[in-house]
């Protein structure tokens, strides 16, 4: 798909309308998908999106009291990708999964009203969230099911767990087709049917470009980390093994971070520790080459 540089003939659709449930807000930490859907757009610039972002969830946020006016929740926006756009929406979840069937329908129903609303009929639907399982058995529309990491291994309840390897176990059985990334996830996912590995890579040409070093990147010796930042992710131990050991050389922390507040105070309680936040896809580049 990289690699082609087809144009529509006739107006034919080469790609088709897609609906993507992902696990990832779209933003300027641009995703594998993001880039994906580029090239996909230059090859059939009549192809429409509708992005579907992690929904929040109202009851939790209220009860942690970190509530917060969002104007963009729940109503569908654009967002700029090359030369053209995609619809954005990240719905609201107004009733914890725990209730039952109930909370899932609700969510799905707003994902179906954003897709009448942006004018899709027949979609595709890419699948990262395991958990829309039940809006591909409803709609019955082709389904790639993407599984971009185990996340039967994260963290989560006895409850959370055997839902999601419920609806997992639906997609890998039902789905048009299966995509995963690394040898193991096609061993586990792939015991019953056919799998596509399909690698993640790099921009080559992007990080061999000679780069200033960023401002904010602190002086001297810097250890770095570019990624999601997430316990399940990050090995918090090591890091501050890593700080005792070598005090001379500074733990830099880059990217959207998921940390519970206890593991940002334990970081933070280090004088060699930064944690910089996201940084736009472009700029990544500039700190890999400096640390």
């Amino acid at each position: 798909l990289l690699d082609c540089t087809t144009e529509p003939v006739d107006n034919q659709r080469l790609v088709g309308d897609v609906v993507i449930c992902s696990l990832e807000q779209w933003g300027a930490v641009k995703r594998r998908i993001q880039l994906l859907l580029q090239e996909l757009m230059q090859i059939d610039p009549s192809m429409r999106v509708l992005y579907v972002e992690p929904p929040i969830d109202l009851l939790h946020d209220a009860l942690r009291g970190s509530l917060k006016r969002d104007k963009e929740s729940g109503v569908v926006r654009r967002e700029p990708l090359g030369r053209g756009s995609v619809a954005v929406l990240r719905p609201r979840k107004l009733l914890p999964r725990a209730v039952g069937p109930a909370a899932d329908f609700l969510l799905e129903q707003r994902v179906l009203a954003a897709m009448r609303e942006v004018g899709l009929r027949s979609p595709t639907l890419w699948i990262n969230d395991a958990l829309y399982a039940g809006l591909a058995r409803r709609t019955r529309f082709p389904v790639v099911y993407d599984v971009t990491d185990d996340w039967l291994a994260a963290s989560m309840t006895d409850r959370e767990r055997r839902r999601l390897a419920q609806r997992d176990a639906q997609l890998v059985a039902e789905a048009a087709a299966v995509v995963v990334c690394s040898p193991n996830l096609e061993k586990s996912r792939g015991a019953q049917r056919v799998v596509d590995v399909i690698a993640n890579g790099v921009d080559a040409s992007r990080v061999r470009a000679a780069q200033s070093r960023p401002r904010d990147l602190p002086p001297g010796p810097v250890a770095l980390y570019a990624g999601v930042l997430h316990e399940d992710r990050l090995d918090v131990e090591l890091c501050e093994e890593l700080l005792l050991r070598r005090p001379d050389v500074t733990l830099v922390l880059l990217g959207p971070s998921s940390l519970t507040v206890t593991t940002v105070d334990r970081l933070r309680s280090f004088p060699n520790v930064h944690l910089l936040g996201e940084r736009p896809y472009e700029a990544v580049p500039a700190y890999l080459q400096h640390a």
